[in-house]
């Protein structure tokens, strides 16, 4: 049998070998780096993100928001969005759900969201959460002032998450 090399960086352990399989290729979420809710959420997420299935780009940076034309802004504003690797895209409560069950810790558990009327009462939840985001979360000054998951990306067309998003964008149409 092979040996297994972990790859360090500052956020994530990200096994090499991984993206031979399409369930661990790397979603991309869209999120709101002006919203301290956001923020922590993202930083949450990459505590939690053992695998390194999830690129998390802040939509407000130019680059980032040049790259899509599958969601329009009023969408990003309302919600958060996630590409999945397939170019599926994914909304608020929906891809909360579709997140958790990809984090290792949270497997077994994650699969009640998916009943019926949990499902239903997420949505709410979710959506009225999304609604108020903005005064949910106080932070002192300077601690969340701004913040990247990727911090000042510089995007190279080639990036293998990338591939989710040209699939979506192809589905548009003009």
């Amino acid at each position: 049998m092979g040996r297994v090399i972990f790859q360090y960086d500052s956020i994530f352990v990200t096994p090499p070998l991984r993206r031979q399989n399409l369930y661990f290729k790397e979603s991309v979420i869209f999120f709101d780096g002006c919203c301290p809710l956001c923020v922590r959420s993202v930083r949450l997420l990459h505590i939690f993100d053992w695998l390194g299935c999830f690129v998390c780009l802040d939509f407000r940076q130019d680059q980032v928001s040049k790259l899509l034309k599958c969601v329009s802004a009023e969408q990003l504003e309302e919600q958060m969005v996630l590409i999945t690797s397939c170019g599926d895209i994914r909304f608020g409560f929906t891809a909360w759900r579709y997140i958790i069950r990809r984090l290792p810790l949270f497997f077994i558990p994650a699969h009640l969201l998916y009943l019926p009327v949990v499902s239903s009462l997420g949505d709410r939840f979710y959506r009225m959460i999304a609604k108020s985001r903005l005064g949910l979360v106080h932070c002192a000054p300077g601690a969340c002032e701004y913040t990247h998951a990727v911090s000042s990306v510089e995007l190279k067309h080639d990036e293998a998450w990338l591939e989710g998003i040209n699939i979506a964008n192809s589905r548009v149409v003009n």
